[in-house]
């Protein structure tokens, strides 16, 4: 458990787990970063603040951590060349052990005939 109050420069802790103590700061009152992340810390985290008119606002937010991804090996698998015109297809592997690993490719600032035509 960690209390934060407004004018106070450190958050009181109590009962904070031992595995937190050193890496949580408090930005601001309305803030909690949590330093040196693990897929240990991955949960759910519920943050909980009582207005001056008593009222308390709840929330709950979901946390998930993953292992750092080795850089993909990116291999030109077909080459097209032609006056005005190239293919190129491209494949991507991942190196190193992964796990249920997605893998998105993006384009930016292609012609905008090759954006039309989705390629």
């Amino acid at each position: 458990m960690l209390r934060v109050q407004r004018g106070t420069s450190a958050p009181f802790c109590s009962n904070l787990m031992d595995r937190y103590k050193a890496r949580v700061q408090v930005p601001n009152v309305t803030s909690l970063k949590i330093e040196n992340r693990t897929p240990q810390d991955s949960g759910r985290y519920k943050a909980c603040s009582w207005l001056t008119d008593a009222t308390e606002v709840l929330q709950i937010s979901h946390l998930k951590v993953y292992q750092p991804v080795s850089p993909p090996l990116i291999l030109v698998k077909a080459l097209s060349i032609t006056p005005g015109w190239c293919n190129v297809t491209l494949d991507c592997r991942a190196t190193g052990a992964t796990e249920d690993l997605n893998v998105t490719w993006e384009s930016k600032g292609l012609p905008r005939e090759l954006e039309l035509r989705g390629t």
